[in-house]
């Protein structure tokens, strides 16, 4: 899709928001070539709150080369149809005699319009039955111009969705030197930069460099966390605020008063994500918390007590992420989080003591390959695993 062939004529009702949009090209490019496809009419950008899912599907709209407009479900007073608030968006009510959906449908039937519904968990919370889906389907059957951009905290479960995990921003790995020139360039550091330098004019990233990195990494570029942290920078340094991070200090807002409520703290945010939860899935998230950082389907199985179904659920609220060798993992601060709530069980000696057995028992198996035919693979499993057996050794 070519941004710069955006004709003027075009509607385009989005907010503007106050903060510059910092790095995400390669997901950019990788979601209007999902948009741009034919086939793809429903597009979800799933992650939890604070992760910039919304800065994204503006910046998409701002770059679609048709009408967009934007439906603020955050904002919508209570429950209603989803079609009233699409109608309020567009600022078109009906005429006497006509339905509002019907309206709605007629305007829709003949444009080629991309339609963000930002916030859709907010809906799922006051319509659990099928009722927004029903009409979701009506108007894409009603307006093949039409093409839904959703944001939200959990995946909509339909037929034909496109699903679209949002993740932070890219940081500098483990091993980089703070004193490279590229260590600045990565987009965590690059936002985190700008946040400091907003709150503090003689905030110098160079004196700070190590701090600043090893932040980033902390937070795993989680873009709210870095805002929060920014602006900690008028009374701490950097690697003092990577110590208090690392410690499970709550990142809190700092006396920003323009922060959306939810936002007021990561930990805030995660514990909106946290009750949206059933209780066996609770159960199941609290106990993920003792792998560091990531685990297999079958050690989920062994340690937690984890079913595929639950990591599945897990994984449509935006709780769990997978990797392309099938291995989940736990953002470190939802890791923190879920360590708290594990605590609060009194489950943590219990599931520790289960981590541990379970990879000791691991080292035995992979002892016998090492002594064996299978060198190459038990070095191979080794390494991927080590840290939940440091993790392991140091609870032994």
């Amino acid at each position: 899709m070519d941004r710069l062939a955006v004709p003027p004529h075009r509607r385009l009702r989005l907010p503007r928001p106050l903060t510059p949009f910092v790095g995400r090209e390669r997901e950019l490019a990788d979601l209007e070539r999902r948009l741009a496809d034919p086939a793809c009419r429903v597009l979800t950008l799933i992650g939890p709150g604070g992760f910039g899912k919304t800065r994204l599907a503006l910046q998409l709209g701002a770059g679609w080369p048709e009408d967009v407009l934007y439906v603020d479900l955050q904002a919508r007073p209570g429950p209603r149809p989803l079609a009233a608030d699409i109608a309020d968006a567009g600022r078109h009510p009906p005429p006497a005699g006509v339905t509002l959906e019907e309206h709605l449908l007629q305007d829709l039937r003949e444009r080629r319009c991309l339609v963000v519904l930002d916030g859709f968990e907010r809906l799922l919370d006051h319509h659990p039955a099928a009722e927004p889906f029903a009409f979701l389907e009506r108007l894409l059957e009603a307006a093949p111009g039409v093409k839904l951009l959703v944001a939200s905290r959990e995946a909509l479960s339909l037929l034909g969705e496109w699903r679209y995990p949002v993740s932070g921003l890219a940081s500098p790995p483990p091993d980089m030197d703070p004193r490279q020139p590229a260590a600045m360039e990565f987009e965590a550091v690059r936002l985190f930069v700008q946040a400091a330098q907003r709150v503090r004019p003689d905030f110098s990233p160079e004196d700070e460099a190590a701090g600043i990195i090893r932040l980033c990494q902390l937070v795993e570029g989680m873009p709210l966390a870095l805002e929060l942290a920014a602006a900690w920078t008028t009374t701490l340094t950097c690697a003092a605020i990577a110590d208090e991070i690392a410690g499970g200090a709550e990142l809190g807002h700092a006396g920003l008063r323009n922060l959306p409520a939810q936002h007021h703290s990561v930990q805030a945010v995660f514990r909106q994500a946290w009750e949206r939860l059933a209780p066996e899935e609770q159960q199941v998230f609290r106990r993920l918390a003792v792998f560091r950082p990531g685990f297999s389907p079958a050690a989920a199985a062994a340690v937690a007590e984890a079913t595929r179904p639950r990591l599945g659920a897990l994984l449509d609220k935006a709780m769990l992420r997978r990797d392309a060798q099938g291995r989940y993992a736990l953002h470190e601060l939802l890791r923190q989080f879920a360590e708290e709530r594990l605590a609060e069980a009194a489950e943590t000696d219990r599931f520790q003591a289960r981590h541990a057995e379970y990879y000791a028992e691991c080292l035995r198996q992979w002892r016998a390959d090492l002594k064996g035919g299978r060198q190459a693979e038990a070095v191979r499993r080794i390494a991927t695993e080590i840290d939940n057996i440091r993790a392991a050794w140091d609870w032994l």
